[in-house]
């Protein structure tokens, strides 16, 4: 299917936070659950974190690709999103008229 052809209204995303207490025989639950920025964070796809930062603790901003106006049919653009605060740490930062945006990505600083 062409997820860019859409005939229907769009299903767009709002950010939620779950946390899980993971043990050593490979069970798990269900701690914590919350929207993350309700009212501020733009409608987006799914979030990511810089993976190579602290990998096993809890990370204070995701970056998703959103909208920048409520009604679209296409991601254009990138959002920061404070989950410690549950704020938009910034607004949608797009990259002009016939751009549009992916999942950001991480890439490391060269050392030295």
């Amino acid at each position: 299917a062409n997820h860019y052809n859409v005939q229907d209204e769009r299903v767009m995303a709002k950010l939620r936070e779950y946390s899980f207490l993971l043990y050593d025989d490979g069970t798990s639950i269900m701690e914590h659950v919350q929207d993350v920025a309700p009212n501020e964070a733009a409608l987006c796809e799914y979030p990511c974190t810089n993976l190579s930062y602290k990998p096993n603790t809890r990370r204070r901003f995701c970056w998703t690709n959103a909208t920048s106006k409520q009604c679209t049919d296409w991601i254009d653009g990138v959002q920061k999103v404070d989950m410690e605060c549950s704020v938009q740490s910034t607004e949608v930062k797009t990259f002009g008229e016939g751009t549009y945006a992916g999942p950001p990505v991480f890439v490391p600083c060269k050392e030295g």
